[in-house]
């Protein structure tokens, strides 16, 4: 059985989905290998990461 067709908007909210957990692990990754974990590095990434995931999700919500 042939899979459908994925429309645009449902590939642009699992990119943004999937960037959103890319930008969590590589971000976390990235200031523990160059030790400069701070409060702002760590707010930076938190907010980053809930903007990439409420864009996914409303892209898949609104589609």
């Amino acid at each position: 059985m042939a899979a459908e067709k994925k429309t645009f908007a449902e590939m642009a909210g699992e990119f943004f989905r999937e960037a959103s957990v890319l930008v969590g692990v590589f971000g976390w990754l990235d200031s523990l290998i160059e030790d400069k974990l701070s409060a702002e590095w760590a707010a930076v990434t938190v907010l980053l990461m809930a903007l990439l995931l409420a864009i996914g999700m409303l892209i898949e919500w609104i589609r």
